[in-house]
């Protein structure tokens, strides 16, 4: 039987299509057998189950710092290894040219909610051809369009009920991997900007001399406790070394 190849990334054996890497650096073995695109209705079914069932309870992230057990930049970090192990990662990597790309997951400080968006068109419509200079476009890779629903889903059941109440507003109903992450990271940063400010301030606030019995180990758990919680922000000042030093 013969398969056809993803638009980027993955590849073809004699068994099934693959999904998952990077154009300019391509892959030469899916990552986990969940990256396999079968053409068994059985086990079609089930890749895609695995595909949206997002991230353990454990791991979701919640708009509410003190309630969420992860921060956003683990979070991200959990998001990005669950869709390279399903191959759902290849959407979230925009084509800027034929030797350039930006990988959302790793950059995330440019998944801005406009960028995300034209992407995501880019992909239904088929990515502009660079190898051509007239503006012709590739084919439509329908393993695109069903990493881009799927990861939508994998996301959404990646974070808690109020987070996602607070996004759902800005999404369609079929929103994708790549807009939901925007949507995500622009609405932890709003929060976290504000977090940041607060903890940063009760950071300087530490004070030795305001431990019981000045106790050197006690005051030094808290400030990296502290100091933990804005880093995982990932909106930690530049002078936050010198702020846990001080």
């Amino acid at each position: 039987m013969v398969f056809t190849a993803p638009r980027v990334g993955g590849g073809t054996d004699d068994t099934t299509a693959w999904t998952g890497g990077s154009a300019i650096k391509k892959l030469k073995h899916p990552k986990s057998v969940l990256a396999r695109r079968p053409v068994d209705f059985k086990a079609q079914s089930l890749i895609e189950e695995k595909a949206k069932e997002g991230l353990p309870e454990s791991r979701r992230l919640s708009i509410d710092e003190e309630k969420s057990k992860i921060s956003l930049t683990s979070w991200i970090a959990s998001i990005r290894e669950y869709c390279e192990e399903r191959g759902l990662d290849t959407v979230f990597r925009i084509k800027i040219d034929a030797a350039k790309e930006v990988y959302l997951l790793e950059e995330w400080g440019m998944a801005e909610v406009d960028t995300a968006t034209e992407w995501v068109t880019e992909l239904k419509d088929g990515v502009l051809d660079h190898s051509k200079s007239d503006g012709s476009r590739c084919a439509i890779c329908q393993y695109d369009l069903s990493n881009l629903s799927w990861s939508g889903k994998a996301l959404l059941n990646s974070i808690d009920l109020d987070l996602w109440s607070e996004i759902e507003k800005e999404l369609s109903y079929d929103a994708s991997g790549p807009e939901v992450f925007s949507a995500i990271i622009s609405r932890m940063q709003q929060t976290n900007s504000s977090s940041v400010r607060k903890l940063v301030d009760e950071l300087e606030g530490l004070k030795l001399t305001q431990e019981p019995a000045q106790n050197v180990e006690t005051f030094a758990n808290k400030v990296l406790e502290k100091a933990k919680r804005i880093e995982g922000t990932g909106l930690a000042p530049r002078d936050l070394g010198a702020l846990v030093v001080t």
